[in-house]
Formats: C-alpha cells, structure tokens, sequence
C-alpha cells in the first residue's frame, strides 16, 4: 500500500467520533537482501538501509531462484508513512507467517520477534512510530535438534540427521497494520451444540481494553445464516477498564442450517463494540459451522450419520511459490483434490494458510491440522524447551483456527518416538494441554 492511500485511510478514521480498527495492507514494496556472514545487526542494518538490496513483494520465499540453496539470515526492509497522530491511536504490525525465527526493528528499535514458522503473531508498534518509519525484519530459516520443525534425530548415527521438507526461508504469509482505538477486538472462540432443532452457539469475545477509566460497553454478536441473512442478535452489558476481557455471549440459532461434507453450510459471526452514544469502538467477523462429530464403532459420524473418507495430504508449497504460495496456486491443488472426491486431508505437518482452512469450510474437507514435530526422537520429546514451544505453537493454530468447521482434530506430532515413555509423556502433556484451549474436539498424532 503506498503512502498517499495510508494518508487517506488515516484522515478517513480519525474524521469518525470513535475509532474501529482499520487494516492497512503493507504486503508491497519491500527490500531484500541475505546475509550470509551475519553482519547486518553489528553493520546497523536496522538503522540504515544497506546496499545490494533488490526489490520483493510480500508473500515471498528466498528460496526460489538464485538463492534457492540459501540457509541462513536475510533481512526485509520498508518504509511507510503515519502523517496523522491521535491520542488514542494504537497500531499493531502483523505478520502472516515468517519463517523460521525473526527480529523485527522499527526506527532502530527492536519491538520483537517470533519462533515458528506457520503461525501468526503481531507486534504493538504504537510507541515506536514516527511520521516516516523505518521497517527492519531479520529472519532465519535454520533449524536444528530443539526447533520446530527440527532435524530428524531417531538415527543412532549422528551423520543420519536430515529434514523431510524444504524450509522456506521468508516473509511467507501477509504483512499488515491495524490502527484502532481504546478498544479493539483481538478474536473470537466460537462453539455450538445442538438441542433437538435448535443451535446453542457460545461466542467468547476477546477484548482489549486501553480506557482510561471504567466505561460502560455494549457487545452485540449477529450470527449470519448461509443465505448470509441475520439468523440470530445478542446484545450484551460489557463493564470494561484498561486491560483484557473475555465476554461471554449465548445465541440460540432455531432449525440450524448443518455443515457436513455434502452441504458445508457456513455462517458468519460479526461482533460490534460499541460506546453508551453508540460509537462502534470495534467490529469483527468469523465464520463457523454447527455440526456434530463422534467417533462410534470404528466409524466418524457427522450429524449422526456415517460417511466416507477418502483422501490425500499435500505439502503447502509449489515448484515456482514454495511456502509463500498465492490463492490462485492453493485454490488450484485444492480444485484438483476435491475433483478427485478427497473428504479428509492432515494437510502436513503444519499450520496452514487461512485460505487453505475457508476453502475446507466451503468445500466440505475435514482437516487435521498439527504442528511440525516430525521423526523426533525421545530425547527431543523429552526435552522442556520443545514442549514449551510445541505448546506455544500449538496455543497459536487453535486460537487463529479454532473456529473452523472442517477441523475435527489436532495433531501433536508425526512419526516420533511416541512409544517411549518420553514421548507418552510429551503427547499426554499435549494432548491435556489442548484440551483447556479446545475440550470438544479429537487429539491425535
């Protein structure tokens, strides 16, 4: 996005009484350059742009020409614009997807960084802004015996150790900003249970709050039918402060349209926030689906009724994208294997674009989503620092994905040592992990 269109979208939101959350594209435009003896921290590179850069768009794998053997650092840099300021002004950077590990600088700051290379996160850059800015990344697509996906360590001899897929290095999914105001709406969980010919539908509302003084809020949930007409409203008393809040809202959906591998019926749940004058301070939307899933006689049931599974998995990569694929690519592959009637799919091994995900809801595919701890062996699994990040990775894919229909499970690993009393140990620790954060559905690996 260039930065007359920032400046615009700015003096847009801050013309309304009350400021709901605005997402800025920062996807073109970028700089590159690798950095193979790992200099670009000491030489200021996050200061000063260096030289020998060449010009990127976002999503992008260095991997794919001639850097296509690269391993190591490389760094991404691009500048854009913030002409208008305001009190209550709070803007986050997010990013998609970067693998595997990176720093982010801002102005010669440092504002954070992440581990794991399929999952989003952002960063509050608020603090650190000025009118033009500065934007640093470093990001490193090595991996090793304690990373995520990580070196096959199951060999005895230590000149065995490999790794099954490429690891694309790169900004690989979508940059962003979101500029909103004192109240913004981070993300929803959503879930439904069905009485009879009714749908109850529970909706945590994850708020946070940088009021200054406790203010009396209205939460409003509008369940959207598939026919994408209001199904169901609840408004909701919010008594919110300065920090996080979980608001709990309960619709009731009367003769619910069910989602299913035949009829993948979705709906859309959008949230408002809004301030004692009726100022929307935020709004939200997420699709979900109302259906059941049980596993009875050696047999899955949607909706009580048996159903075929067939199918195939597929890495999320191409000979001319890598990891850093477009929707036309993905759309492409998933075309070709639901013509070829795929129901269920462990799209491997891990966390998968949000395109990938809609396009199962649509489409009827269940998934099995899971996090990359392929071929480790006990030691690996027994390791604190692995299940700390494999938790932490996982906590991720259910928090961005959990509102998917077509996800009726999740997977902690692939073709580990998880007959060994580590690696029993490491899945019961994940398998009770997931169930504080997802109770209803299945743990597998």
């Amino acid at each position: 996005m260039n930065r007359i269109f920032l400046g615009a979208i700015l003096s847009l939101v801050f013309c309304a009484p009350a400021l709901a959350a605005t997402s800025v594209d920062l996807d073109r435009d970028w700089l590159f350059r690798t950095d193979p003896s790992q200099i670009g921290a000491t030489a200021g590179w996050q200061k000063n742009l260096p030289t020998e850069t060449e010009s990127v768009n976002l999503p992008h794998t260095w991997n794919i020409g001639r850097h296509d053997n690269y391993l190591g650092k490389a760094w991404y840099f691009r500048t854009f614009e913030m002409p208008v300021q305001a009190a209550n002004l709070h803007v986050k950077l997010h990013f998609g997807a970067a693998f595997y590990s990176a720093r982010v600088w801002l102005n010669g700051t440092e504002v954070g960084g992440h581990e794991g290379g399929y999952t989003a996160y952002s960063l509050d850059i608020t603090p650190y802004l000025h009118t033009t800015n500065y934007l640093a990344v470093e990001v490193d697509n090595r991996i090793g015996q304690a990373t995520i996906p990580g070196f096959a360590m199951r060999g005895r001899d230590p000149k065995q150790i490999w790794y099954d897929w490429w690891d694309y290095g790169g900004i690989v999914r979508d940059v962003w900003l979101t500029l909103a105001g004192s109240v913004e709406v981070n993300r929803q969980r959503i879930r439904c249970q069905i009485h009879e010919n009714v749908a109850i539908v529970e909706d945590g509302i994850f708020l946070e709050s940088r009021l200054k003084k406790t203010e009396h809020l209205l939460a409003r949930a509008t369940a959207f039918g598939p026919d994408n007409q209001p199904a169901a409203t609840q408004t909701r008393t919010v008594l919110a402060d300065a920090g996080a809040h979980e608001v709990a809202v309960s619709l009731e959906l009367p003769s619910p349209k069910l989602w299913s591998i035949d009829h993948p019926n979705v709906y859309r749940m959008v949230v408002q926030i809004t301030d004692a004058d009726g100022n929307i301070l935020d709004e939200q939307s997420d699709t979900f689906g109302v259906r059941t899933i049980e596993i009875r006689d050696r047999h899955l049931l949607i909706n009580g009724e048996r159903v075929r599974l067939t199918g195939i998995t597929r890495h999320e990569e191409s000979v001319w994208e890598g990891l850093a694929e477009t929707p036309g690519t993905m759309r492409y592959d998933y075309d070709d294997m639901k013509a070829l009637q795929v129901t269920l799919t462990r799209p491997v091994h891990y966390p998968q674009n949000p395109f990938i995900l809609d396009y199962a809801d649509r489409h009827g595919i269940l998934l099995i989503p899971e996090i990359p701890v392929w071929q480790f062996s006990e030691a690996q699994l027994r390791d604190p620092k692995v299940l700390a990040l494999a938790q932490q990775q996982m906590r991720e894919m259910i928090e961005q994905a959990g509102n998917h229909p077509s996800i009726f499970a999740w997977s902690v690993c692939n073709e580990s040592d998880t007959g060994t009393p580590g690696g029993i140990a490491y899945f019961r620790a994940m398998r009770d992990f997931i169930r504080q954060l997802d109770p209803d559905r299945f743990v597998s690996y």
